[in-house]
């Protein structure tokens, strides 16, 4: 599972495999915007994504 946070759209849990999960995604909002806005985060639940981050789930891939 990975967690992207997004100060304007708020904190998402995803499975690796979403569409949302990828190079060009995490390059724009880490390595060009030095994670201003948001970051990337590995965790091995949904249930530590909703603790650590307060994240909901992603729309796209739904992760359980």
């Amino acid at each position: 599972m990975i967690v992207i946070t997004d100060n304007a759209t708020g904190n998402r849990v995803h499975r690796s495999d979403c569409i949302w999960v990828d190079e060009e995604h995490f390059a724009r909002k880490v390595l060009e915007n030095g994670g201003r806005n948001g970051r990337y985060y590995a965790v091995a639940s949904v249930e530590e994504a909703r603790r650590l981050f307060a994240s909901s789930p992603c729309g796209v891939c739904t992760p359980s």
